[in-house]
């Protein structure tokens, strides 16, 4: 899995920062936040830096531990407002509700199955204090992806020992289940070492199948973006106009049905 090589994740992702900009805008004024696939912090150390008490859960033992020590470097009192759990989304294992529950980066695409979707909602609704907000995004689904294309980087050098790579991503769609594979192959130029493998599975989820889903779990939408504009509670429930510029993706922002 990809999770399981965090350097690698971390210099994929280096350069997004407008999901951390609007997760941490509507993080103001909140004083608990349940991040779900809280990854390596990219997000959670900046809810913290908002105030908030942040409970990170992550499957991954890889990523927590990164998260872990990059927890280490904080402030005593910022770092004594981190919880950091091994924890999945379908099986929550905290019991306090919150005032914002976060599942950003596409995390939801993770929860594959209907019956591991039903718990990941029920669970999530469970959890949102009665004025609550739950946000995530999602990715659109890519035509020419589901197809099986394929893309390769130019030369980048390898996170763990500096070593001159390129990075090729493989995909494979289960059109039945949803389910996007993707491999992703970290080959070192010629003489530098053998190549990497990592694979990842994640459910495609489309727009209008996503508010039934929202609206059989209880979950009121609020706010749908394709660009990362700042959720108002007074201000238009949708909001589609020019897209980001990260990749086609959806933003939601949920409270109590």
């Amino acid at each position: 899995m990809l999770y399981d090589a965090p350097g690698l994740y971390d210099m994929l992702f280096s350069e997004r920062f407008q999901d951390v900009a609007w997760y941490r805008g509507l993080a103001q004024g909140a004083a608990s936040v349940l991040e779900l696939g809280a990854g390596t912090g990219r997000i959670t150390l900046p809810l913290l830096d908002a105030g908030c008490a942040v409970t990170a859960l992550e499957p991954s033992a890889a990523m927590r531990a990164l998260l872990e020590a990059r927890a280490q470097g904080l402030d005593a009192a910022v770092r004594a407002r981190l919880t950091v759990l091994e924890g999945r989304a379908e099986a929550l294992n905290v019991e306090a509700q919150f005032d914002r529950v976060f599942f950003a980066f596409n995390g939801l695409a993770h929860v594959i199955d209907r019956e591991a979707l039903r718990r990941a909602f029920a669970g999530i609704r469970a959890r949102l204090k009665p004025e609550g907000l739950f946000a995530f995004d999602l990715w659109l689904p890519d035509p020419d992806i589901l197809r099986g294309a394929e893309t390769e980087s130019a030369r980048l050098r390898h996170p763990h020992d500096g070593r001159p790579c390129t990075l090729r991503e493989r995909f494979r769609y289960e059109a039945l289940r949803q389910v996007l594979y993707t491999e992703v192959t970290v080959a070192p130029v010629e003489g530098f070492g053998a190549p990497e493998r990592y694979t990842l599975e994640q459910r495609m989820f489309y727009p209008e199948e996503t508010l039934t889903l929202l609206e059989q779990a209880g979950l009121s939408l609020k706010f749908r973006s394709n660009r990362w504009s700042p959720f108002r509670p007074d201000g238009p429930r949708f909001d589609e106009g020019r897209p980001d510029l990260e990749g086609a993706m959806l933003a939601y922002v949920c409270g109590l049905a």
